[in-house]
């Protein structure tokens, strides 16, 4: 394993860990758990950042599920998407099969 992504995945476990720790904690204190929570953000970015950088491979963490909508929400927002890309394709082909006027 290359060492920056090696460091940078050391960073994040470490960012993990700690939030883990945090949130254990009773109560849990709104303010420590946010900067946990910005710093999780933080080190999965950087990690992912190094890997594509070294490794030209996308982020791990691409379509992630949001635990907060339900799975029917995510399969209607996918499919209203899905129809509007079908949707703006005709006109996509259709400006490029357009020809110049002759002159």
């Amino acid at each position: 394993m290359s060492k920056r992504i090696d460091a940078a995945l050391q960073e994040f476990v470490a960012a993990l860990e700690e939030h883990a720790a945090v949130l254990a904690e009773k109560p849990v204190k709104r303010g420590k758990a946010q900067r946990a929570t910005s710093e999780v953000r933080r080190a999965a970015a950087n990690y992912a950042a190094v890997v594509f950088a070294h490794r030209k491979i996308d982020s791990p963490f691409l379509n992630m599920p949001d635990p907060r909508r339900d799975r029917l929400t995510t399969a209607s927002l996918e499919a209203e998407r899905d129809g509007l890309k079908k949707r703006r394709a005709p006109e996509a082909d259709a400006g490029e099969t357009a020809t110049a006027p002759s002159v």
